[in-house]
């Protein structure tokens, strides 16, 4: 290689370097050789890159937004269709409690009526088995309204309606559940309340199914601000990692279901749980600050005060005067025909609801009042609370379709003698009607 071969290579070398350097540093726009072919359009190919590059972000963001859009109105769809069947599972359950069952009642009543008229023995086989009909229909309904929409849940909150659950799975599945349930942490949205009952069934029915365990642990608190339920076993556990892939019962549709649900409203949802060693699922949700406490029912009709005027004291011979408070008049018919028989006992007055019920013990001055604990305006229990307050020789008789611990409790402490189901035995209201106070609960 000869000298003038070194230098030339070196001065292309060095035009290369300047040419690098003035596209690098933007001083040219091209480089074009002795052809006048352009050999590099940077500035041209980096604008038209980053002209690409916006348009493909613009799109991309458009497309991501109407991604997110259909998103959200997929959920409020599916939250809208969670609503619709939960109202409509609530009508359904509200006309087997208005309607059926009250009729059933009212029903067997009539039949106690016959039997108490109609000695003859070769009719009593006949009544004695449509009262066992009745009553057997009864707590058909009573069950199917129950399991459609407790009416618990909404006349006496989320503790009790949990109360009530531990119950039923006792009863119907052999699970004994441990409940842990403060009386003022349910929360106050309505729909919550809906979701975290129907949840709470729904994870103990996967225990029954698949824990392989007869116990379990339902807790219902308030922590840091968060409402908390949670469902707790010690049976054979699960890898949670499977619940997202796998199609089969096995590791619980239930639990997919009920963390859908938590999704749609704004719940998290927690599983701790591994084979061999249980699971404990955990729903959390906090409540908005500022939420407005739902007023009172009781505040609705003023206390009653006691007047000056003493009470008239009961005639023997006129005998037991008796008022009616229940909000259903075929109930309130078959009540009055029942007692009505009987000698001793007088109808003074009817009522159709817990206010008007306070109004005509005031106004009438009865020696019982027979009183139903869900009704319209004001329940049974405020009713009962304001009657004894005002009139304290009164005695209550509490009478409810459902045969209620938590409801007999807040009853008696609201001042009532007796609870009885209305589809326990006629012969059980007779004698807490004329009885003493603190008669025996009679179920059904």
């Amino acid at each position: 290689m000869t000298r003038g071969d070194d230098e030339r290579r070196s001065r292309q070398a060095e035009e290369a370097a300047a040419i690098v350097d003035a596209l690098v540093n933007h001083q040219v726009d091209a480089v074009v050789g002795r052809g006048g072919v352009a050999l590099l359009r940077l500035k041209e190919i980096e604008e038209t890159l980053r002209r690409g590059y916006r348009e493909l972000e613009a799109k991309l963001e458009e497309r991501t937004a109407e991604a997110r859009r259909r998103a959200e109105q997929l959920q409020a769809l599916a939250l809208q269709l969670t609503e619709a069947e939960e109202r409509e599972r609530r009508r359904l359950a509200m006309l087997l409690h208005d309607e059926l069952q009250q009729q059933l009642v009212a029903m067997r009543l009539h039949v106690d009526i016959l039997r108490a008229r109609l000695p003859d023995e070769s009719v009593a086989p006949i009544l004695d088995k449509l009262h066992e009909l009745c009553q057997d229909t009864i707590r058909a309904s009573r069950s199917l309204s129950m399991e459609l929409s407790p009416p618990m849940l909404y006349h006496e909150g989320l503790p009790t309606a949990l109360r009530w659950l531990a119950t039923t799975m006792q009863e119907k599945h052999r699970l004994t559940v441990e409940v842990e349930a403060a009386a003022d942490a349910g929360p106050q949205d309505e729909r919550l309340q809906v979701f975290l009952f129907q949840a709470a069934r729904e994870l103990l029915f996967n225990i029954t199914k698949h824990a392989g365990v007869d116990q379990a642990r339902l807790r219902l608190a308030r922590l840091d601000g968060d409402i908390v339920v949670e469902v707790e076993d010690r049976g054979c556990g699960f890898d949670p990692r499977t619940l997202h892939d796998s199609v089969e019962p096995v590791t619980g549709l239930g639990l997919l279901s009920v963390r859908e649900r938590a999704e749609l409203l704004g719940a998290a949802f927690e599983i701790d749980s591994a084979p061999g060693r249980g699971a404990r699922v955990i729903l959390r949700w906090r409540e908005p600050s500022g939420v407005a406490e739902t007023p009172p029912v009781e505040s609705a009709v003023p206390l009653p005060q006691p007047t000056e005027e003493a009470e008239p004291a009961a005639d023997p011979a006129e005998g037991l005067r008796v008022l009616l408070v229940d909000d259903h008049a075929v109930v309130r018919h078959g009540l009055r025909l029942l007692l009505e028989q009987e000698a001793d006992v007088i109808v003074v007055g009817e009522a159709e609801d817990g206010a008007a019920g306070v109004e005509a013990a005031q106004r009438l001055r009865p020696d019982v009042v027979v009183m139903d604990v869900a009704m319209p305006v004001l329940d049974g229990v405020e009713a009962t609370r304001r009657i004894t307050a005002a009139s304290p020789g009164v005695r209550v008789i509490g009478l409810s379709v459902f045969d209620n611990a938590d409801a007999e409790q807040r009853m008696r402490e609201a001042g009532a003698q007796h609870y009885l189901a209305k589809t326990g035995p006629s012969e059980a209201l007779l004698a807490a009607v004329r009885g003493p106070a603190g008669g025996a609960r009679s179920g059904d």
